[in-house]
């Protein structure tokens, strides 16, 4: 029933129309389904609440990649820190673009000049099953590190996330 999506988190990422269009699926069981991932993105966020402070890359990789993992294209998440490393907020970007190194590093750091942010962590995922930094991904987190040096910001991290683990 479910061959086409794979593995089962890439199956929680359908959408209720996907559900109901398989063969032998009613409406009622789409909406269910539908229902469940709902719940299932609501406690992923509950639980990204309650970790509140980034004090590792194995943080960063723990509160966002069960989110970032299966999507299938390249998103990036910029979290913003106070100075004691506390999540003011997270700031989504990329989801126009067919890699994080073609948002401008100038809009990337806009929202956290705005939330008067102390420091930053980047991460992003690699939809393949491979975490390891393209030369880009290198080049990027050089010219984010000196415009972070330049606004005075610090940057914790840059981490890559995959499903077979993380990229620090």
């Amino acid at each position: 029933r479910f061959a086409g999506y794979g593995r089962f988190r890439a199956r929680a990422r359908a959408e209720p129309r996907e559900f109901s269009g398989l063969r032998g699926m009613t409406k009622p069981q789409a909406l269910r389904l539908a229902a469940i991932n709902v719940l299932h993105r609501r406690l992923l966020d509950e639980r990204r609440g309650e970790m509140l402070r980034i004090t590792s890359a194995q943080d960063i990789y723990d509160r966002y990649a069960p989110e970032l993992r299966d999507m299938r294209s390249e998103m990036a998440i910029l979290v913003l820190l106070d100075s004691q490393n506390h999540v003011i907020r997270d700031a989504w970007f990329g989801q126009d673009s067919p890699n994080i190194t073609h948002v401008k590093v100038g809009d990337l750091l806009r929202s956290a000049i705005v939330e008067y942010a102390v420091g930053v962590a980047l991460v992003h995922n690699h939809p393949g099953n491979n975490p390891s930094p393209s030369q880009g991904d290198v080049n990027y987190t050089l010219n984010l590190r000196l415009a972070c040096e330049t606004l005075g910001l610090k940057l914790i991290d840059h981490v890559i996330v995959a499903d077979s683990g993380y990229y620090s």
